[in-house]
């Protein structure tokens, strides 16, 4: 009797087996057809250095993907607008625009990272079964018939482009996003700059009837529980270094000392200004309040932490400079 039990569950696994990688099968080839549609609407970049970016850090986070079923693919779209999107199967498109919105490579990963989640959970493809009241399985079985090709799969097209997925799904994708950067070494917290100066971006400049920045759920929303995620997570939260904020520099003459592109203060001598510089680039942050920033005599200090000394005038003067560098950048690029 228990070699008949053995038998029929060693034939029912194998069963499964074979209808998961059909099933499989069936989703890469239904994701291949619409990569297609796709790169006959869309212009794919010719530009090596793009490509080589982009292929670069996706295959570096697919490495550590739980879909070991399927392969990525990685291409760069030539136009401008700032969106990224994925199709069932392993498809996944940058746009040109959002290559230059990102500051970082970790910022690109984390879009790349949130695609790749899509596409684990499979979300555009229960998306779309649920409101067509179909299992999973049977949409795949409709897209892939000549009569359902067309409208399921312009369906399915309009909704990874559009990026209309649902807060349980977005909030999915953000969260295994950040798990995601953290496996493959890159520095999470660029998914919170790249959500909140996309927020930004979205209050000054209202988006295109398309794209990454739809509002299901709000950008804002998103922006708040990445954060949420992080800090649960122990990661600390350094804006500066996940998206390159505000970068501290000694210019050609050695003596200039620089946040961005902001004069601060010019040292009298080499060493001073290396000094200055790298005491401000360990001490600053973005999140720092103006009461944060101090003069006691005739030094300067950034939460309690000493940063530079000289004469009491050009002290006061630095610190009113750093305080209207970080009130002009919140407006910018913190809009909360």
């Amino acid at each position: 009797m228990k070699k008949i039990i053995l038998f029929l569950l060693v034939v029912f696994f194998s069963l499964s087996g074979l209808v998961s990688e059909a099933w499989t099968l069936s989703e890469v080839k239904l994701g291949r057809k619409l990569a297609k549609e796709v790169e006959k609407e869309f212009p794919l970049s010719k530009d090596p250095i793009e490509i080589s970016r982009v292929e670069a850090v996706g295959y570096a986070l697919a490495r550590f993907s739980f879909r070991k079923d399927i392969s990525y693919h990685f291409k760069v779209i030539a136009k401008k607008d700032i969106n990224a999107f994925s199709l069932p199967g392993g498809y996944i498109y940058v746009f040109r625009g959002m290559l230059k919105f990102v500051r970082t490579d970790s910022e690109l990963a984390a879009v790349l990272a949130h695609e790749i989640a899509h596409i684990e959970y499979k979300h555009a493809l229960k998306q779309m079964a649920n409101a067509q009241r179909m299992t999973i399985y049977a949409l795949i079985i409709a897209a892939a018939t000549r009569t359902g090709a067309g409208i399921m799969g312009a369906d399915l097209l309009r909704l990874a482009i559009l990026n209309k997925y649902s807060r349980k799904y977005e909030e999915e994708a953000d969260c295994r996003s950040i798990k995601l950067m953290m496996k493959a070494g890159y520095n999470p917290v660029a998914a919170l700059t790249l959500m909140e100066r996309l927020c930004a971006f979205s209050e000054r400049k209202p988006p295109r009837d398309y794209g990454i920045m739809m509002d299901h759920p709000t950008l804002m929303e998103r922006a708040k529980y990445i954060l949420k995620e992080l800090k649960s997570l122990g990661v600390e939260i350094n804006r500066r270094k996940a998206a390159n904020y505000l970068p501290v520099s000694v210019g050609e003459n050695r003596l200039d000392v620089y946040v961005g592109k902001t004069l601060l203060f010019s040292a009298s001598s080499p060493s001073k200004a290396k000094e200055f510089a790298q005491n401000l680039d360990k001490a600053l942050r973005v999140d720092l309040e103006p009461f944060q920033i101090s003069v006691s005599g005739d030094s300067l200090f950034i939460s309690g932490k000493f940063v530079f000394q000289g004469k009491k005038e050009e002290v006061e003067s630095v610190r009113e400079k750093l305080v209207k560098i970080l009130l002009d950048f919140k407006v910018k690029y913190m809009p909360f």
